[in-house]
């Protein structure tokens, strides 16, 4: 019932990346505007300015609520207008003076990203859209339809997906024979992953059963 672009896990699945030299995400320093092709990322100690580099690929979060208008900079239907955005580097430079580490991607951003001192009742709070490094040597990817076969059908849209479950069954007669999943995935990306359009929608990681879940550790890194 899981379809097609699965990985499931009955057994042990391993996969173990390199792990980051620097934090894998930081702050904005500044609003990043529409249309703009480089951002500004707090770096106190200077550690993103030592280890993102050119090509590598950055992820900056929304920070205005979901909207299925139009792309404010192309005009053109989104398919999913959430206003994550990702982009390539193309030039990284380290301004120590003020901390900041400044990157020039390689598209402009669709999308205003905030970064600045609110007001909060007696006090102020800081929002600042954050910045996340995707690259990885491990990557698990889905295949997505051409533009021409999303056309035809959102059912078609849907990325990867890793299931991990159980199952139990007996053969010829014999004492059931029960099989778990285990999973250890370290400093892995999941690219177009998740099966949001299909008849059993999904995440892109999913565990089939509760119980699964004993002892499971997630750290984010």
């Amino acid at each position: 019932h899981l379809g097609n672009k699965n990985i499931v896990v009955m057994g042990k699945l391993t996969m173990v990346g390199a792990q980051p030299a620097a934090p894998a995400w930081g702050r904005l320093a500044r609003t990043a505007a529409m249309g703009d092709d480089t951002i500004a990322v707090v770096d106190p100690n200077g550690e993103l300015g030592k280890a993102w580099a050119i090509g590598d690929r950055v992820v900056v979060s929304p920070t205005a609520y979901f909207n299925d208008e139009k792309d404010e900079l192309s005009g053109e239907e989104p398919f999913e207008n959430s206003q994550v955005e990702t982009r390539y580097i193309e030039a990284v430079v380290q301004v120590s003076a003020d901390l900041v580490l400044e990157l020039k991607l390689d598209a402009p951003l669709r999308h205003t990203h905030f970064a600045g001192d609110v007001e909060s009742g007696s006090r102020e709070v800081s929002l600042r859209a954050g910045v996340g490094m995707l690259t990885r040597n491990i990557v698990v990817e889905g295949v997505l339809p051409t533009e021409d076969e999303a056309e035809v059908s959102t059912e078609l849209y849907y990325g990867a997906h890793i299931a991990v479950g159980k199952v139990e069954f007996a053969m010829d007669g014999g004492a059931p024979s029960k099989y778990a999943g285990h999973v250890d995935l370290r400093w892995v990306n999941c690219h177009h992953c998740g099966k949001a359009f299909t008849e059993h929608g999904a995440v892109g990681f999913q565990f089939e059963a509760p119980e699964i879940l004993e002892g499971a550790l997630v750290i984010p890194d």
